[in-house]
């Protein structure tokens, strides 16, 4: 094994936090749990979790946003373990299109949905 790079052990722990959150985003959207039970009322209030994963924007392409995120978040931390030199711009260029789609997301949540998800808020500045 090689020589550990200085971001590896900050993109095991982001990605793993957004994975853990994005687990928690389908648990309530299948209703296996709900909000009030697991997550103090300062993050999510009346239930807004539900009824932001019942919009429009908790898609991409026709499939639930926490399926993409947990690829996301999954192949990113597998990544921290592999030699991805060969397919970094690849990589990096996903990246930046997860980066811009938290934004849009973000300002989707603010100005369309009138909504503050903190849990949202928190995978956005993860991505990003």
């Amino acid at each position: 094994m090689g020589k550990m790079m200085v971001y590896e052990i900050p993109l095991r722990i982001a990605s793993g936090f957004g994975f853990l959150i994005t687990l928690y985003f389908i648990a309530i959207s299948r209703r296996w749990i709900k909000d009030e039970k697991w997550i103090p009322g300062f993050v999510c209030q009346d239930n807004a979790c539900i009824h932001i994963l019942a919009t429009k924007f908790a898609k991409f392409m026709g499939i639930s946003n926490f399926f993409w995120g947990l690829l996301y978040y999954a192949i990113v931390f597998g990544a921290t373990f592999l030699d991805i030199s060969r397919i970094q711009l690849l990589f990096l260029a996903v990246s930046w299109l997860v980066v811009l789609y938290s934004f849009y997301l973000a300002h989707a949540l603010l100005f369309r949905l009138n909504a503050i998800c903190r849990l949202c808020f928190t995978s956005h500045l993860l991505n990003i």
